[in-house]
């Protein structure tokens, strides 16, 4: 086995979004590039140097891959911290991997992430900012240091304003937790008796999938998705139901995946309920589904569905992302798609259109608005610049990052005119409809599926595990109950601390233990940190940072004040929320009840 052969095997089981990318370069040998030069001998001053941008920052970003050799060095020097890597010259990483053996560097398992190619650095940048708070060290190579420090200057700035834009989005996010924890507590029932996407996993090994989104562009391919339909399996995705029942297509699958009451007047349109429907846990429920022709899957995030149903397991959940594409994405990779067609996929407007025609949900002067104030453009498939916002931007982000961890699918672009995707080839309707007519795929089955599956001992399975759900909630009430008592006593503890720590010094330390058992004792149960994860996140978060601060301080009076401002204000916020933990459950209860006396 070559070089390049083992050290490839190594990146397509760990970071197989550099898979596509470095077979281009197999294909096209003659877009090699010398590597970036690095010292064989151990470079002590840039090393030094390093320590000092480091310091005790854990995850360390790496500028530059080079030989290896810089990073075999940090990796010796810091063996207990992260690390991502990220090589901004694509065909220079090339040549080394078939000059070098790297498989046992590319193999460190504190290497979290690694990227080539200034085109995956915004793919990057999405992947930290949704999965890591911690602040992060920015290290390069000598050979950047000397040749690029303006380049490095602005990745760091682009990151900085990256981030800031994704916290704010997160921040608009969090104002829905409570409406998704309902969401999905309200429909556990239902979901008992759906069989999940995993059990229909790998069903259409082979198939063409069509994922149909609800971009302008649509309307020029409208008819080419009616000629798919035999041909593969077509996926309305969200809002896109509605155009294409109004031109008289019917696609094998419908996926739901927002979270508001926007979704009932979307299914409200006649014949959208037609198609097999999927929808994830944290999902609206809509209410004149059909049971018997929908399936669903638990959301990576949604801890409250995972403890309720007793699913710990994450091969059973989807990765959540900011636009319904995505989910419909996983929905064909699970049924076992190897080419994904996306269409309607604009992620821009064009001709100052947000939609296409026929998506009757979203329509006046608000969308018009958003679509004359866009300020951002990006590159469509046809090298042209199409006005876009903020958000299609981050949509397409998240879709470029899920895309490069499914290099086993061919993802072909078929948006007319829409915006160039990362990952994706770009071909015409017409090319696809070539390429897939020799295909075949029946109109019903997805629900000859669902409704095999649910023939499958599902009955007397879905009345077990009900059972199990209905005495857990009553379990999380019950106990929930003991928690407000003791937290009005922990509070209580809390409040007079202060005054002790002044006065009565000894009393004030025996206090503090009592009131550490007392909160040992409310966090121990088991619901705590799924329920309440969801619906004070930012509360315990910013605890769990002052906490440190809590445990070192030995003076009494600065330990009792921090005591006092940080466990009194998250003890609060606790008590005020409780109550509505309870009503939401007891909603569930009642769920629960009505689908026995279903059954």
């Amino acid at each position: 086995m070559s070089y390049f052969e083992s050290n490839l095997a190594v990146l397509q089981e760990r970071f197989p979004n550099t898979v596509n990318i470095l077979n281009q370069f197999e294909q096209n040998k003659e877009n090699t590039a010398t590597p970036v030069l690095e010292p064989l001998e151990k470079d002590q001053d840039w090393l030094n140097a390093v320590k000092g941008s480091v310091g005790d920052m854990n995850i360390i970003f790496v500028h530059g891959f080079g030989r290896g050799i810089g990073l075999a060095d940090l990796i010796e020097m810091y063996p207990d911290r992260y690390f991502i890597v990220y090589e901004p010259n694509a065909s220079s990483f090339y040549t080394v991997m078939q000059q070098y053996e790297l498989d046992e560097l590319l193999k460190w398992p504190k290497i979290l992430w690694f990227s080539i190619g200034e085109f995956q650095l915004k793919m990057l940048f999405n992947r930290i900012c949704t999965y890591m708070n911690e602040e992060l060290a920015f290290v390069a190579l000598r050979h950047y240091l000397e040749n690029g420090m303006q380049e490095l200057q602005k990745l760091r700035e682009d990151f900085i304003d990256y981030r800031n834009l994704f916290e704010s989005n997160r921040s608009t996010e969090k104002l829905f937790q409570k409406t998704w924890l309902t969401n999905s507590v309200n429909q556990l029932a239902e979901m008992i008796h759906s069989p999940s996407i995993f059990e229909l996993a790998g069903s259409l090994k082979g198939s063409t999938a069509v994922i149909v989104a609800s971009g302008p562009s649509l309307e020029q391919d409208i008819e080419w998705i009616k000629k798919f339909l035999p041909h593969a399996l077509v996926i309305s995705a969200g809002s896109s139901i509605q155009a294409l029942v109004k031109y008289g297509i019917k696609p094998h699958i419908s996926t739901v995946m927002d979270g508001g009451e926007i979704n009932e007047d979307i299914f409200s349109m006649e014949g959208t309920l037609d198609s097999s429907l999927f929808y994830v846990s944290s999902a609206y429920p809509i209410s004149k589904r059909k049971l018997d022709d929908s399936f669903y899957s638990i959301v990576q995030n949604d801890v409250i569905s995972k403890y309720l149903l007793g699913n710990s397991n994450e091969n059973f959940e989807i990765l959540p992302t900011p636009t319904v594409t995505g989910t419909a994405i996983q929905v064909a990779t699970l049924l076992g798609a190897n080419k994904i067609i996306l269409t309607g996929q604009d992620l821009s407007f064009q001709n100052d259109k947000f939609y296409t025609a026929g998506i009757e949900h979203a329509y006046g002067p608000h969308v018009d608005q958003i679509v004359q104030q866009s300020k951002h453009y990006v590159k469509n498939v046809f090298g042209e610049y199409n006005r876009t916002t903020n958000a299609f931007l981050m949509m397409k982000d998240s879709l470029e990052s899920l895309i490069s961890n499914i290099p086993s699918v061919n993802f072909i672009n078929a948006t007319r005119g829409g915006a160039e995707i990362l990952g994706t080839s770009w071909k015409s309707a017409e090319e696809v409809y070539e390429e897939i007519k020799n295909q075949s795929i029946q109109e019903n089955v997805i629900r000859e599926l669902i409704q095999h599956r649910n023939q499958v001992n599902r009955s007397e399975k879905s009345k077990e595990t009900l059972k199990v759900l209905e005495q857990k909630i009553e379990k999380v009430l019950s106990e929930s109950l003991e928690v407000q008592g003791e937290l009005r006593q922990l509070k209580r503890q809390i409040d007079k601390l202060p005054e002790l720590s002044r006065n009565k010094v000894l009393k004030a330390w025996k206090s503090l233990e009592d009131i550490e058992s007392a909160w040992a004792k409310v966090v121990a149960r088991e619901w705590f940190n799924p329920i309440f994860e969801t619906v004070l996140s930012d509360q315990l978060n910013n605890f769990d940072r002052e906490l440190p601060k809590i445990i070192v301080e030995t003076e009494i009076r600065k330990k009792a004040t921090l005591v006092y401002e940080h466990l009194g204000n998250l003890v609060s916020g606790i008590s005020a929320e409780l109550p509505w933990v309870q009503q939401i459950l007891q909603d569930g209860v009642v769920e629960v009840h009505r689908f026995n006396r279903k059954g």
